[in-house]
């Protein structure tokens, strides 16, 4: 199960990404070893965002946030649950609440990509955060056979835990995505 909501976000990501790239400090994410396409195996592009109830309560030595760089992040995520809700409940009427597990800023440059995967969440949502580069597809495989979805900036992807999908490698430009993932309550 799984839809494109095209410029969902749009007016938002535009303001926020200026102030998303000034404060991008990847780091190196445990877990995710031999993921990559370009054949690296380290997973070194991507900045986790720490979750709780303020965002940015705790000491985090991966980032250096602002309180800018807060309000945007807080301001997608409040807009990306709301759509997600929606999402469930047109599909689900019991499900009430959810709440974010992780967080990711990815950037994909020079052939970089992901392999194909399953997230294992409950609901997944992928945030396009800007259209300036080519490849960098999202490759979604289901009972319908594949899918390739080019994401604009403020385009969300979401989608259950159980599909399978991976993200084709970059070929020019840099493709920036926010990946959220959410578990029941």
């Amino acid at each position: 199960m799984w839809e494109v909501y095209k410029k969902s976000l749009t007016s938002i990501v535009e303001d926020s990404f200026p102030v998303i790239k000034e404060n991008f400090t990847p780091k190196l994410t445990p877990g995710y070893s031999g993921w990559r396409l370009d054949e690296q195996q380290e997973w070194d592009t991507s900045m986790y965002l720490p979750f709780s109830k303020s965002l940015f309560s705790k000491k985090n030595d991966d980032a250096k946030f602002n309180l800018e760089f807060e309000f945007y992040i807080k301001k997608i995520l409040d807009e990306a649950r709301k759509i997600g809700l929606d999402f469930v409940n047109k599909k689900n009427s019991n499900i009430r609440d959810m709440f974010e597990s992780d967080i990711f800023i990815t950037k994909y440059i020079n052939s970089e990509g992901v392999k194909e995967h399953v997230d294992g969440t409950f609901l997944s949502i992928l945030i396009g955060l800007n259209s300036d580069f080519n490849g960098g597809d999202l490759k979604i495989v289901d009972e319908n056979g594949e899918h390739f979805i080019r994401y604009e900036t403020g385009d969300i992807v979401i989608m259950d835990g159980k599909v399978k999908h991976m993200g084709t490698k970059v070929t020019s430009g840099e493709r920036w995505i926010m990946a959220i993932f959410y578990q029941l309550v």
